[in-house]
């Protein structure tokens, strides 16, 4: 299932960022996770974003196949 969120906290070096979810905790997202045709350096905090949630092996929400959508901030 797709859910639509906005990226909260990005950090490119370390390669990871948070999405902030309607009604739900934050996801969690690695750029392996980015989809094709998406350029890191273009992922910008309040970018509307779609995305799938997986279960991390650390028991919270990851997110997969991460794409940036019009709009945000």
């Amino acid at each position: 299932m797709r859910e639509n969120g906005f990226v909260k906290m990005f950090d490119i070096q370390r390669g990871f960022g948070f999405i902030r979810r309607s009604g739900a905790l934050d996801c969690f997202f690695h750029v392996n996770q980015v989809g094709d045709g998406i350029a890191i350096e273009s992922i910008e905090v309040g970018a509307a974003v779609e995305f799938e949630v997986i279960p991390g092996r650390d028991g919270r929400s990851h997110a997969a196949n991460l794409v940036l959508l019009q709009g945000g901030n």
